[in-house]
């Protein structure tokens, strides 16, 4: 069939048109079956200059060998390393030894994807819900199965909620829009990306100097400068830090500022 600037090739009534996988194998049925994607998925870029305390911030480039519109593809985040801050602690205060849960299987009930999640779809937030005009951001929460889109679109996505915590190192791959349905087995996959986390209640500039050692007073007045919707003060992903409850439809208020001088 066709029409104006497009064409539709298909066929009726195929049987098991669809994608299968067991074992080390994956399937994919029908007349017209998806063809492997010829190059890897772009690689992640990670924000070195916006490490935020609760969120992992990342673009996707696109791959340098497709015209076209970019390709869709699904990001995955595995959690590496809890506890490892920088710069890293005096030797007389060592942070908890996480290693033996690192190393866990994750096999407990619903966990499907071992120890990692998926970055689910991004939307827009506002920085300051009454104040329009202070500027927005993109942003995503993680979920348990695997979102394709057109990652490569995005200038750069911020991932936050109570599974992205601070002084840690995260893992981010990009799966190729082949590998729905058979996500375990699919070798269309980049290589791991690592992203790190900032100590908690570190969010304002400079970040962790050696010598007097964050969070310091700093800090709490970037809260404050954010609470007070100045312009030029921490970004929303920076300055929510409330323990399990970054909610990106919410201001930074007095518990985030609290949050901050604990960690003082």
């Amino acid at each position: 069939m066709s029409g104006a600037t497009y064409d539709l090739s298909a066929t009726a009534g195929q049987p098991e048109a669809t994608a299968a996988a067991g074992a080390s194998y994956a399937l994919t049925g029908g007349f017209w079956p998806s063809v492997p994607y010829a190059v890897p998925p772009p690689a992640v870029a990670p924000d070195a200059t916006n490490r935020p305390t609760r969120a992992i911030m990342f673009s996707v480039p696109p791959p340098t060998a497709v015209t076209g519109p970019p390709p869709q593809v699904a990001l995955k985040v595995t959690m590496v390393s809890l506890q490892d801050p920088v710069p890293p602690n005096n030797t007389c205060c060592p942070p908890p030894d996480f290693g033996a849960y690192e190393s866990a299987t994750c096999t407990a009930s619903g966990e499907m994807n071992s120890c990692a999640r998926w970055v689910g779809p991004p939307f827009t937030y506002l920085e300051a819900q009454e104040l329009p005009a202070n500027g927005n951001y993109r942003a995503a929460r993680l979920q348990c199965s695997p979102y394709y889109g057109y990652w490569s679109d995005e200038q750069a996505v911020a991932v936050i909620g109570a599974d992205i915590v601070p002084s840690s190192i995260y893992d981010l791959q990009v799966f190729a829009a082949t590998c729905a349905d058979h996500e375990a087995i699919c070798t269309a996959v980049s290589s791991p990306t690592a992203i790190s986390t900032r100590r908690a209640g570190d969010i304002s500039s400079p970040y962790a100097p050696a010598a007097s050692g964050q969070p310091n007073a700093i800090d709490i007045v970037g809260a404050v400068n954010n609470f007070k919707k100045l312009l030029g003060a921490p970004k929303h992903v920076e300055a929510q830090v409330q323990p399990n409850l970054p909610n990106l439809h919410k201001d930074v208020d007095a518990l985030d500022i609290q949050g901050i001088v604990s960690n003082v």
